[in-house]
C-alpha cells in the first residue's frame, strides 16, 4: 500500500509538473486561435471583382492565359500532375494540388509559392514547404454537391471555420456566397486575407523531436486514463471515484494537446498516431483485466463466445463511427447535432455524454455493491461490461484533445458539457437503478 502510494505521488508531481508547461503552451494557441480569420474562393466564372469573393479559382491553362491580365482579387490555381509550377508568373497566386499530392515540392518551395492544403486529403509533399506558406483549403466536393442544400452548405462552411479554422472556403455554388458572407461575421469570424498562415505557433521547447512527441502523447492516451481508472477503485464513493478517472483523463488530454500544440500538427501535416488505438485498447484492457479478477464469474463457452461477440460488435462500431459520418448516422442523430450546435454553441460527443459517462458512473455503482455485498456477486458481470464502455468516454474525452486542427475552446466546452450531461444521465440512471432494487 505505501509503494503505491509512493509511486502515486511521483507519478501526479510529475503530472503537475507537466500540466504546469502544458498550461502556458496552452495559453498560447488559445490567444492564437481566438480570432479566426477566413475568405472565400469562387470559380472564375462566377467572379465579380469588387464582390465578396477574394480568391477566383483557375486551371493551370487559364492561370498562363490570364497571366498579362490585371484582375483584382488572388488567383487560385489547381496544379495537376506534371504541370510546370515555374510556368506561372503571378507570384500571388496560391497554389491547390490535385489530391492534396505536391509534384515537385522544392520548386514549389524556389519559386516562393503559397500552397492550400485540401481538407479531408492526406497531405503529400507539404512537410518541404515552409509552414507559414501554407493555408488550408475546404471545399465540398463535386459528387456531394446535390447532398447539401443552401441552408446546410453554410453550415458545413462555418463549422470548417469555427472548429478546424480553415483560411480558404472554395464555394462551388455561388447563389450562396452572399449568405455564407454574412453568416460568418455573425458567428464572430473576419473575412480578410493573411498573406501567410495566421496560425504559427513553436512546440514545446524541451521536446524537439516530432516522433518523440507523437510516442508521448500515446503512450499518455493509453496508460493514463488505465492508471485513473484502478487508482479509482481502491475509493468508495461513485462520485470520488468518476472524479478521480476524469481527473486523469483531463491530464492525459490537456498534456496531449500542448505537445501537439504546433504549427505542424495544426496543418494535419504531421498527426497524433493511434488514434483508434488510443480509443478502444484502454476499455478493452479493463474488460480483460477485471474479467480476470473475476474469473470464476466469467466462464463457459456459451458466455465466453457471447462475450467476444459483444466486445468484436463494440469494436466495429467504434472504429467505424470514429470518422464524423463513416456509418450512416442513427434515426434523428443529425437533427439532435444540430439542435446542440445551437443551444450549447459545441456540440458534446454522442460516445461521452449519451453512452461513457453514464454507463461508467452506473457501473461503478454496481461494481461497488456487488463488492460488498456477498449474495450481488453474480451483478459484477454487467458492471464489468458497463465500466468497459464506460471507459469508451474518458478515451473519447482524450480523442477530443489529439486533434491539434480544432479549436481548443470548442474542445474545452465540447468535454465540459459532455460531462455535464453524462454525469445527469448517470445520476438519473443510478436513481433508476435504487428505486427499481426496493
Amino acid at each position: 500500500m505505501k509503494s503505491f502510494r509512493f509511486v502515486l505521488f511521483l507519478l501526479v508531481s510529475a503530472l503537475l509538473l507537466l500540466l504546469c508547461v502544458s498550461f502556458v503552451q496552452l495559453k498560447k494557441r488559445y490567444a492564437l486561435e481566438k480570432y479566426k480569420v477566413t475568405c472565400l474562393a469562387v470559380s472564375l466564372k462566377d467572379y465579380k471583382e469588387g464582390g465578396t469573393a477574394v480568391y477566383y479559382v483557375l486551371t493551370f491553362e487559364e492561370a498562363l492565359a490570364l497571366e498579362n491580365q490585371k484582375i483584382a482579387g488572388i488567383p487560385l490555381v489547381e496544379i495537376k500532375k506534371g504541370e510546370d509550377v515555374r510556368k506561372i508568373k503571378n507570384k500571388k497566386a496560391v497554389l491547390f494540388f490535385k489530391n492534396n499530392v505536391i509534384g515537385e515540392p522544392a520548386v514549389v518551395r524556389e519559386e516562393n509559392f503559397r500552397v492550400a492544403s485540401m481538407e479531408f486529403e492526406k497531405p503529400s509533399g507539404f512537410e518541404l514547404i515552409p509552414v507559414d506558406r501554407i493555408l488550408t483549403l475546404h471545399s465540398i466536393l463535386d459528387k456531394d454537391l446535390q447532398n447539401y442544400n443552401e441552408e446546410e452548405t453554410i453550415k458545413r462552411y462555418v463549422r470548417a471555420v469555427l472548429e478546424r479554422k480553415i483560411n480558404i472556403l472554395y464555394l462551388k455554388n455561388p447563389a450562396y456566397l452572399e449568405k455564407l458572407a454574412m453568416a460568418l461575421p455573425k458567428r464572430g469570424m473576419i473575412l480578410a486575407v493573411e498573406g501567410n498562415n495566421p496560425y504559427q505557433l513553436k512546440g514545446i521547447g524541451f521536446i524537439k523531436n516530432v516522433a518523440v512527441k507523437k510516442s508521448m502523447a500515446f503512450i499518455l492516451a493509453l496508460f493514463l486514463p488505465l492508471f485513473g481508472f484502478f487508482s479509482a477503485l481502491r475509493l468508495k464513493n461513485v462520485s470520488a471515484q468518476f472524479a478521480l478517472i476524469s481527473a486523469f483523463s483531463l491530464a492525459a488530454a490537456f498534456i496531449i494537446a500542448a505537445l501537439l500544440s504546433e504549427t505542424v500538427f495544426m496543418l494535419k501535416i504531421e498527426q497524433f498516431a493511434g488514434v483508434k488505438a488510443a480509443l478502444l485498447l484502454p476499455p478493452l484492457a479493463v474488460f480483460f483485466i477485471l474479467a480476470r479478477d473475476n474469473k470464476k464469474l466469467f466462464t463457459g463457452k456459451v458466455f465466453i463466445l457471447l462475450s467476444a461477440a459483444g466486445l468484436s460488435l463494440l469494436v466495429l462500431l467504434v472504429v467505424a463511427r470514429s470518422g464524423n459520418y463513416s456509418l450512416p448516422l442513427f434515426p434523428y442523430e443529425k437533427e439532435l447535432r444540430d439542435w446542440f450546435e445551437k443551444v450549447f454553441y459545441a456540440r458534446p460527443r454522442f460516445k461521452e455524454y449519451l453512452v461513457g459517462h453514464p454507463a461508467l458512473l452506473l457501473g461503478l455503482y454496481i461494481y461497488n455493491r456487488a463488492r460488498s455485498v456477498a449474495n450481488r456477486q453474480a451483478e459484477l458481470v454487467p458492471a464489468v461490461f458497463l465500466l468497459a464502455l464506460g471507459m469508451l468516454g474518458q478515451t473519447s474525452l482524450i480523442n477530443t484533445f489529439c486533434h491539434a486542427h480544432s479549436d481548443l475552446g470548442l474542445s474545452l466546452l465540447r468535454t465540459v458539457f459532455g460531462l455535464f450531461i453524462g454525469i445527469l444521465l448517470g445520476g438519473m440512471l443510478i436513481l433508476c437503478r435504487k428505486i427499481a432494487k426496493k
